[in-house]
């Protein structure tokens, strides 16, 4: 048997005990249950990597066996915390509690080398999710008056009927099918005016419509930006079908959930960087990464953190300007809120900060991280190396190389655009440092992208 997939057994059955054992300890209550919540989160994400075969990488065979060892220690520790704290225990009390310590935050350490697992293994492919894919066809009665109107009323949105999603889709044909993800999948349509719009079509259930809800009203309080996807309007409607059941037909309710964006006809800047698009020149791609540091800053200013800020989410619009999309796990803070705690776990592994990983920390420095990481895999992306390696390691490896010109294809920079990308590669470190207190915001980004300052030297990341 493989020895990840054996290892990964284990620390399921582990990470199960361990759940049991954090309720019936006596002591050290408050580092167990820390313990707990740490092991929670690391099934998630462990969870999400088995599901692309992550775990079955080479490289991740130290890891994991190394995280079952752990996590077998983490159960003997707190197997020791359910003896009475008058017992013979009462001698290592003190020991005990920093062996604890120790122990989560050697767990923590692990989410984050998975985390980065995910950068590496990671295709950059937005279309490559398997979920099938839901119908609703057949007889359908519209009941728009039945309809829930949840959703607050703007001039500038636009409620739309289903029937005219359908037509626009050609009955949400295949063909126009042009993306997919775990909550959505994405249509191009065209209205009854010619205008060509994409139609993101949620999953028919409650925690679609929360989504949907949110979505639009991140778009109400959000005033429209170049390098931010403009919202058109939505769809709200129940629909009924008749379905076989127990033996009879019975009508079936279907809710039917949506939102009318502008299309983008260059795709999204993934696209770009796996070569599914051409390639293209360096002054393009700095263009790219000004729009999104642009984009983010206003989200940003109006106190929105996306929390998926990754190459799929930026698409591109005709001149190739970037656009942010997909707000469905963003966060929007009360004005004199800088920092929030979540037990919730959201966004793509790969992209995710370290603090919100080990401990739900959510701030501007999460999306400052992110966008770091997708700013070095952009440049990456632009020189076409193939190399299975984590974009920051590559990033420390190429600024120390000084080798930048037998790096990057002569054909797509000049020299002076080289100081540029080693520029831009230092200010993707700068943003992807562990602590996030040493990460710059976004105006501070913008400015280094646009004002030739000197730039504070980023320390060389942990090896994970």
């Amino acid at each position: 048997m493989d020895v990840s997939v054996n290892s990964m057994g284990k620390i399921s059955e582990l990470a199960l005990k361990i759940n049991v054992a954090v309720g019936t300890v006596k002591q050290n209550k408050d580092v167990c249950m820390q313990i707990g919540t740490s092991v929670d989160r690391l099934r998630v994400i462990l969870s999400l990597l088995e599901a692309t075969e992550t775990t079955k990488h080479p490289n991740m065979t130290a890891p994991v066996k190394d995280l079952e060892g752990i996590m077998a220690r983490a159960l003997k520790l707190l197997m020791d915390c359910q003896e009475n704290q008058f017992s013979s225990h009462l001698f290592r009390a003190g020991s005990l509690c920093t062996e604890l310590s120790q122990v989560n935050q050697e767990i923590k350490e692990h989410m984050n080398i998975a985390n980065d697992a995910a950068e590496v293994g990671s295709s950059h492919n937005s279309h490559s999710n398997n979920e099938t894919r839901s119908e609703v066809d057949g007889d359908r009665k519209n009941d728009p008056a039945g309809s829930e109107h949840f959703l607050k009323e703007s001039a500038d949105l636009k409620r739309f009927e289903f029937s005219e999603m359908e037509a626009a889709t050609n009955n949400f044909s295949p063909e126009n099918m042009i993306g997919r993800g775990g909550s959505a999948i994405v249509y191009k349509g065209v209205l009854p005016d010619g205008f060509v719009v994409a139609i993101k079509r949620f999953r028919g259930s409650r925690s679609s419509q929360g989504d949907i809800e949110h979505y639009v009203n991140v778009f109400l309080v959000l005033p429209r930006h170049e390098n931010v996807v403009r919202l058109i309007g939505y769809c709200q409607e129940t629909t009924y079908k008749m379905m076989p059941y127990d033996g009879r037909q019975v009508s079936a309710e279907i809710t039917n959930m949506m939102v009318v964006e502008e299309y983008m006809p260059n795709g999204t800047l993934s696209e770009t960087i796996d070569g599914r698009s051409p390639q293209l020149h360096w002054s393009s791609i700095f263009r790219i990464i000004r729009g999104i540091a642009h984009g983010l800053a206003h989200l940003h200013s109006n106190h929105i953190i996306h929390l998926d800020l990754k190459p799929e989410n930026i698409l591109l619009d005709s001149n190739i300007n970037p656009k942010i999309c997909d707000f469905e796990v963003s966060k929007m803070l009360d004005q004199e809120v800088t920092e929030i705690v979540t037990g919730e776990f959201t966004g793509t592994l790969g992209y995710i900060a370290p603090e919100y990983i080990a401990d739900g920390i959510i701030s501007v420095k999460n999306d400052v991280y992110s966008f770091g990481l997708l700013l070095l895999c952009t440049i990456r992306g632009t020189n076409r190396s193939g190399l299975r390696q984590h974009s920051v390691e590559w990033a420390w490896d190429v600024r120390e190389s000084q080798e930048m010109g037998i790096l990057f294809d002569s054909s797509l920079c000049d020299d002076s655009q080289l100081k540029e990308i080693e520029r831009s590669i230092d200010i993707g470190l700068l943003c992807t440092q562990d602590n996030p207190t040493a990460r710059p915001t976004m105006p501070d980004v913008l400015e280094m992208l646009i004002i030739r300052k000197k730039l504070p030297s980023p320390t060389k990341p942990d090896k994970r």
